[in-house]
């Protein structure tokens, strides 16, 4: 079904078109250039993944992208990073905090919400072929369910797309027969995105084109590949080659997805489904940014960014890596899967240091780019804009990232139709308990089970 030119949102929209003209070129250029993803390197006797077939695909970015002089949707403009920037927050961690923040104070446009147009890319913005690479997971045994869940899930700042693989693994083990197919992104400068593009046209990791300097930018990412990239039947071969999606005008997806987001991109998540509701039959949020306009001070006081420039970024080898991951003071709180996936997803060859690995989102973009989080402050304005039918699970740790529990629970109160779980553990609590949130998360589809109509039929 074709999808809808505008949309009535309740709030307007922070949100800028996406180009459809852009998007189709850069299709075609990928299509020419044959690119095949890396396999993920998993440490020996690791399990992973054992029950899907997996295949890894390319993509476009969604343009126009955000620069600091050139915001889309709203926002001052801002001058752009000084030469020799990466040089000096890489000696200096204390320096990020002289760099500026996006601002996030904007409000939403009035009227209707436009999601695609054609044209308006600057044609400078496409001289780098910057592509996503999204996976496809579908399971060795097709469920017998006709109602089968699509699940689409973005991953945190500075993580990869593999970090979800155990979370993933104990939901199909626990129902084989309501998983039809996974989509997991990694979004630019992360993961297998990140590698790609490096092969490409070589790193230029504090360019617009290989990082998120506005998290509406992942929200734009999210709903291009939904509508012009994804399949819009099942797969027929799940053992398939890698390849570039094939692009196609506007239409809805075959079902509605259960999307889940962690942290960054949960809040890019959440910012998606509001524009676009109608895609999703619901979504999960797991320690999503969330927090007010009056907060943003608050917020801002914690110096995540140059923690960023502290932490540790290369090793030896993927072996050293994973048995150091055992011994980190926040890792090893993470599930030993998790662990593997770290080595596996999120560390690539070192380009500056031959015979070494690093990991594959450059610490001085990744610290830069939380700086730029949009979603997760704009979306609290308009909370109560999400329809009714759609269900929300917010699960948030005991003692969240960036605001307290109390707070954070106070302004999630504001979305019709929440399911709110605090669990013990930290802001990466996909990483430390999958299995328990895959449990969770396997409780809120029964709570929120379409087939019980009277439900339904009164929350409509």
């Amino acid at each position: 079904m074709q999808a809808p030119k505008q949309i009535n949102t309740g709030f307007g929209s922070c949100l800028a078109p996406i180009d459809l003209e852009a998007a189709h070129l850069a299709a075609e250029r990928l299509h020419h250039l044959s690119i095949n993803p890396p396999a993920p390197q998993y440490p020996a006797g690791s399990s992973h993944g054992a029950d899907f077939h997996r295949t890894s695909f390319t993509m476009p970015i969604a343009y126009p992208r955000s620069t600091y002089s050139s915001p889309l949707a709203g926002g001052e403009s801002l001058s752009e990073l000084l030469p020799g920037t990466h040089e000096v927050l890489s000696q200096n961690s204390r320096a990020v905090d002289a760099c500026h923040f996006v601002p996030v104070k904007v409000e939403p446009t009035p009227g209707l919400y436009t999601p695609f147009v054609r044209g308006g890319t600057d044609p400078e913005q496409l001289r780098k072929r910057r592509v996503l690479v999204v996976e496809r997971l579908v399971p060795k045994r097709a469920p017998k369910n006709p109602d089968a869940k699509i699940l689409l899930l973005t991953h945190g700042l500075g993580f990869s797309k593999e970090c979800y693989v155990p979370l993933v693994d104990e939901l199909l083990r626990t129902k084989p027969n309501d998983i039809e197919e996974v989509w997991m992104i990694d979004m630019l400068g992360h993961g297998m995105s990140a590698v790609v593009n490096r092969q490409l046209d070589g790193p230029a990791p504090l360019e617009f084109s290989d990082r998120c300097i506005d998290g509406n930018d992942l929200a734009r990412d999210i709903l291009q590949f939904i509508c012009c990239f994804m399949p819009s039947t099942p797969t027929s071969t799940p053992v398939e080659p890698s390849r570039t999606l094939d692009f196609h005008l506007p239409r809805l997806p075959r079902k509605k997805l259960v999307g889940i987001g962690h942290s960054y991109g949960g809040a890019a998540l959440m910012q998606a489904s509001y524009h676009f509701p109608d895609l999703f039959d619901s979504v999960v949020l797991l320690e999503s940014i969330l927090g007010t306009f009056e907060q943003v001070p608050r917020i801002h006081a914690v110096p995540l960014a140059r923690y960023t420039l502290l932490r540790k970024d290369r090793y030896e080898s993927r072996e050293e890596a994973r048995s150091e991951a055992n011994a980190d003071k926040h890792m090893k709180l993470w599930h030993p899967a998790v662990r593997d996936a770290f080595a596996a997803g999120m560390l690539t060859e070192s380009l500056t240091n031959p015979g070494t690995v690093e990991r594959s989102a450059d610490q001085v973009a990744e610290a830069l780019t939380i700086r730029g989080c949009r979603p997760g402050v704009q979306v609290s304005q308009y909370l109560y804009c999400l329809p009714a039918r759609l269900p929300v699970l917010f699960v948030s740790a005991h003692k969240p990232l960036l605001l307290p529990l109390e707070e954070i629970f106070h302004t999630a109160q504001g979305i019709p139709n929440l399911h709110f779980e605090v669990m013990t553990g930290t802001h990466n609590l996909p990483h430390e308990r999958p299995i328990e949130i895959a449990h969770r998360i396997l409780r809120f589809w029964r709570e929120t089970d379409v087939s019980d109509t009277f439900f339904r039929e009164c929350r409509l």
